[in-house]
């Protein structure tokens, strides 16, 4: 069966607090103070620049495969690109938006 869904995006509102402990060979790296503060950095600033809303993750839905064949996207690559840069609900509620009948409608059922 195929998802109900074609892509799911991820991406948050403001940078996120992340707690981080890092273990090589038994001890762990994050207590050195300079090396503990700059991962962090370079963490937060990969987020800020990938993650950070408008800013998106993309995560294709997938078709399984049968025997030998590997699971391929639902959307084509195109239209996977564009939901990178555009937001599908966003431009559906403002169309609705623009629509006389739902604003005159939206207009009567606000109290006066």
């Amino acid at each position: 069966t195929q998802p109900g869904f074609g892509a799911a995006l991820v991406s948050f509102p403001k940078v996120p607090r992340i707690g981080l402990d890092i273990r090589v060979a038994g001890g762990e790296v994050t207590k050195v103070p300079w090396l503990r503060s700059e991962l962090m950095t370079v963490i937060q600033k990969s987020i800020t620049d990938e993650l950070l809303w408008p800013r998106r993750l993309v995560i294709p839905s997938m078709v399984p495969g049968s025997g030998l064949l590997k699971p391929k996207p639902i959307l084509s690559n195109r239209e996977l690109d564009s939901l990178v840069t555009t937001d599908p609900l966003l431009q559906v509620e403002k169309a609705l938006a623009e629509k006389p009948v739902l604003r005159e409608t939206m207009k009567s059922d606000k109290p006066d």
